[in-house]
C-alpha cells in the first residue's frame, strides 16, 4: 500500500434537508479553502453532472449515439443538443415563474416528455405563423396543393440528411 494521504473533512448540514453532507478534500488549508466556499462548489458541480445527466440521458436517449460522420457535423450536432437543452430550460423557467415556482423544482424530464407529446402538433405550422396554417383540407385547391418530396432512401438518404449546406461561392468582379 502507499502512503496515507492526509485529508480535511468538511460536514455541513443542507437547509431545509435533515441529511448531513461531508466532503473530503485534500487541501488542508481552512484559509486556502474555506469550508463553505467548498460546499457552495460541491453544490455547483452537482448541477453541472445533472446537466450532463440531462444531455446524455433524457435529451439524446439513453442509447443514442450521434449520428454525424466528420467533426464539423458532430459540433453543429452537439450544438444542436445544447440549443435544445437551453430552450427545454427556458421553457421550464417561464412555466416556473407563471406558476410561482422555484424553477429548480421543475422535472426536466416531465419537461422534456411534454414536449416530445405536444411538438408534432406544431410540425404543419409555416413559418410565418398560425393565421397563415390551413384550417383543413377541404378548403384546399387540390389541383394546386404541394406534395412533398419523400426522402431518397437507403445510403443515399443517409448521406442527404446529414450533409451540410453548401457555402456560398465568393463574387467574382467581371
Amino acid at each position: 500500500m502507499g502512503e496515507p494521504i492526509p485529508v480535511r473533512v468538511i460536514e455541513y448540514r443542507v437547509s431545509g434537508g435533515g441529511e448531513n453532507i461531508r466532503i473530503i478534500t485534500s487541501i488542508l488549508d481552512p484559509e486556502a479553502a474555506p469550508a463553505q466556499e467548498l460546499a457552495t462548489l460541491y453544490h455547483e458541480r452537482w448541477e453541472f453532472e445533472t446537466a450532463l445527466d440531462e444531455f446524455k440521458t433524457h435529451l439524446r436517449g439513453a442509447r443514442t449515439v450521434l449520428r454525424s460522420q466528420t467533426p464539423e457535423l458532430v459540433r453543429q450536432e452537439v450544438y444542436g443538443i445544447l440549443l435544445a437543452h437551453f430552450a427545454l430550460r427556458g421553457l421550464m423557467h417561464e412555466a416556473a415563474l407563471r406558476g410561482g415556482r422555484d424553477p429548480d423544482r421543475i422535472s426536466f424530464t416531465h419537461t422534456v416528455n411534454v414536449v416530445r407529446r405536444t411538438l408534432p402538433g406544431f410540425a404543419a405550422l409555416p413559418p410565418s405563423g398560425v393565421d397563415a396554417a390551413p384550417r383543413s383540407r377541404a378548403g384546399r385547391d387540390s389541383g394546386r396543393g404541394r406534395r412533398r418530396a419523400s426522402p431518397p432512401e437507403g445510403k443515399a438518404g443517409r448521406e442527404a440528411q446529414a450533409e451540410p449546406l453548401p457555402r456560398p461561392a465568393p463574387e467574382r468582379a467581371v
